[in-house]
């Protein structure tokens, strides 16, 4: 659901009919409101239409948290509430900065001392009242419709309140500006995603984002070599607080974390560019826009990086890239992006298509398959060929879909300017990672650790009930030092997923055991989480115990196991179900 903020509603009969919602709603009755203060009640008049969960819990409620324990706890706290309360995301950063900028104010007017929850009213009353007059969309924020004569003598009693709201507000936009800082603009999407023809016209036509910085384009396709080197040293020869506009795909971790280095090395900041899209459960990305960027590719010409119509494997490659984004899904993705670089402009994309969606499943099962049986991305099958030109008929036969779904580029571009020139003018607070956050990007993965000598014993009696499986360990040099069932590692599923079992270190989980996996490279017992109190459950999709390993062959390669017994290169023992413990961990 999304939150919306309203008050100062001309329209006497919408706010009796939502006061009676609200206290019908709590349970609220007669006797007990008449025990309110009339000042409260007259306060609270000029706040009927800011919703009860907002004003109660996250304005009044967390005003001793922010108090007591600091903003970073108080911001923890009201990002919970919306969260859990399904807050859209874009709602979220909204009430993110309103709820920035009212902690700032309430803690520099009272100097640390607290306020009293009764009287917090009359101090958010003005501020919500400046903070709607600053823009459109603040206005639109907080429901702000103006003032009517009843309004203005209420206001006359404030206007010293407002006086220091606005003071306030001013001082705290010049703080929140880059001072000095540059900005690099990147793009974690894939090809077709319109970035280029979005930059190009950025760095034509800034407005308010180039008035003061010198703006610096580079553009992937024309640059011979590593394209991030160059872009580093581009910046280290310009003005610290230049703009650059790097026109490259920036798909992966690996490359997040060149972004952060060249942004510290350069004093810059990294704002992130993506496309809008509800993503899979596994995947940002939704099909519905991965189809829209095949089709916009296959309409190119003369493409610099030639991927374009004449590309025999266009399809193909767009599904690499779509792949690199396997293992999170939309919120993951989001939040590993606001965590290590602050900010997150989201490009609205589209305005689905059960042909276009069935071919796309095709293509998607055709990649998996073929990685399976080849291990590699080289393409050797004819049904390639087959399902490339199937493709195109479908997407060509559905040109008047995707023109009439899509955002127009200048509709894109406003937007993208807009968030742009508000993170440059500190309008847009920039989310910083708490200390226990930035630990958090360290840590590799998170883990259920099991007794190591219940294991090997479990191996041992397994051996002795199973020749199979006896004669599979007669030959090799079995050693274990640890044991494991791997919940969530920070490069298939992103930091953020590892950060979320953080909370619940050190609890015990019941697990069992099930059945033994075994190749010619590597060994590992099937495991399965017993349903338990605090819901946890591995990311992975194949729990399991690594047992052995050849030489040469990397852990991570009994993740396959499943996958290579049903191509009959590997074997598996089922036995009766074996229950144990194990502890959350992080490594």
């Amino acid at each position: 659901m999304d939150v919306y903020l309203l008050y100062g509603d001309k329209r006497a009969e919408s706010v009796d009919l939502l006061s009676n919602r609200v206290y019908t709603g709590l349970q609220i009755n007669a006797d007990h409101t008449t025990q309110l203060a009339d000042e409260s009640e007259n306060l609270m008049l000029k706040l009927k239409f800011l919703p009860y969960k907002i004003r109660t819990f996250l304005i009044r409620n967390g005003l001793s948290i922010l108090y007591r324990s600091g903003f970073q706890a108080y911001r923890k706290y009201y990002l919970r509430q919306l969260e859990n309360w399904n807050t859209s995301s874009h709602k979220q950063q909204q009430l993110d900065q309103l709820l920035t900028e009212w902690a700032k104010f309430v803690t520099t007017k009272y100097k640390g001392k607290g306020i009293n929850s009764n009287a917090y009213l009359s101090e958010a009353e003005p501020f919500l009242a400046q903070f709607a007059k600053r823009s459109f969309q603040n206005r639109r924020l907080v429901g702000y419709t103006g003032s009517n004569p009843e309004e203005e003598l209420l206001n006359n009693d404030s206007k010293d309140e407002d006086t220091h709201v606005q003071q306030y507000l001013a001082s705290e936009q010049e703080d929140n500006d880059l001072n000095g800082k540059g900005m690099v603009i990147f793009f974690p999407g894939i090809p077709g995603s319109g970035k280029s023809a979005l930059c190009a016209k950025l760095v034509a036509d800034p407005g308010e984002l180039g008035a003061a910085r010198s703006i610096h384009f580079l553009m992937g396709d024309l640059v011979k070599g590593k394209y991030w080197p160059m872009l580093a040293k581009e910046r280290q020869r310009r003005p610290v607080s230049t703009i650059t506009v790097a026109d490259k795909n920036a798909p992966n971790l690996e490359v997040w974390e060149t972004i952060e280095d060249i942004c510290e090395r350069t004093s810059a900041i990294g704002v992130p560019v993506v496309p809008d899209s509800p993503g899979t459960e596994d995947n940002p990305f939704s099909l519905d826009i991965l189809a829209l960027f095949m089709f916009r590719v296959i309409q190119r010409v003369n493409h610099p990086g030639n991927l374009d119509k004449d590309s025999p494997n266009a399809g193909y490659i767009l599904l690499m890239f779509y792949k690199l984004y396997s293992g999170k899904d939309r919120k993951e993705f989001e939040q590993t992006l606001r965590q290590r670089f602050g900010y997150l402009v989201k490009l609205s994309t589209l305005k689905s298509n059960s042909v276009i969606e069935h071919v796309l499943s095709e293509g998607l099962e055709l990649f998996d398959l073929h990685s399976m049986k080849h291990k590699s991305s080289k393409r050797t099958s004819a049904k390639w060929s087959a399902w490339e030109k199937h493709l195109r008929e479908v997407l060509n036969e559905n040109a008047s879909y995707f023109n009439d779904i899509q955002t127009p580029l200048e509709e894109t571009f406003q937007s993208l300017r807009q968030q742009l020139v508000a993170i440059a003018k500190g309008a847009i607070p920039m989310v910083k990672s708490t200390r226990e956050e930035r630990s958090f990007k360290s840590i590799a993965y998170a883990f259920i650790a099991l007794p190591v000598e219940d294991i090997i014993n479990i191996i041992q009696q397994l051996a002795e009930t199973s020749p199979e499986i006896q004669m599979y360990f007669l030959d090799k040099n079995f050693t274990m030092s640890s044991a494991h069932i791997t919940l969530a590692h920070k490069r298939s599923h992103g930091v953020a997923a590892v950060a979320a079992y953080g909370e619940i270190c050190g609890v015990e989980v019941p697990v069992r055991l099930t059945s033994f996996l075994f190749s010619d490279k590597t060994c590992a017992l099937e495991a399965q989480i017993i349903e338990n109190q605090q819901g946890i459950v591995s990311r992975n999709q194949w729990p399991h115990v690594t047992i052995w390993t050849a030489e040469g062959t990397k852990p991570k390669e009994s993740n396959s196991l499943p996958e290579v017994v049903r191509s009959g290169h590997a074997s598996r023992v089922d036995f009766m179900p074996i229950e144990l413990s194990g502890v959350v961990e992080l490594s």
